[in-house]
């Protein structure tokens, strides 16, 4: 699915599809959020550097995107950090 250069939350959310379930430790603490990922390009400021995005929901919360250019950790661990 084709994502916009200035894509928002929604389109990104559209284009990664997959949403599933995850249980993550940040902070000490252990949470089952929901996560999904898409291939994403950070234009500007890191010259156009592919990478991915990671997004991440709880329940009744809203939803947010994590860019990294790390595409060989799993979607956990990007969130953990």
């Amino acid at each position: 699915m084709f994502v916009p250069r200035r894509a928002s939350i929604r389109s990104l959310s559209a284009a990664a599809a997959r949403w599933r379930q995850a249980t993550v430790v940040c902070y000490g603490h252990s949470d089952t959020i929901e996560l999904a990922q898409t291939p994403a390009i950070w234009y500007g400021a890191f010259a156009n550097t592919a990478g991915r995005a990671v997004l991440l929901r709880e329940p009744g919360e809203n939803i947010l995107a994590i860019f990294t250019t790390d595409i060989i950790s799993d979607a956990e661990q990007i969130v953990a950090r």
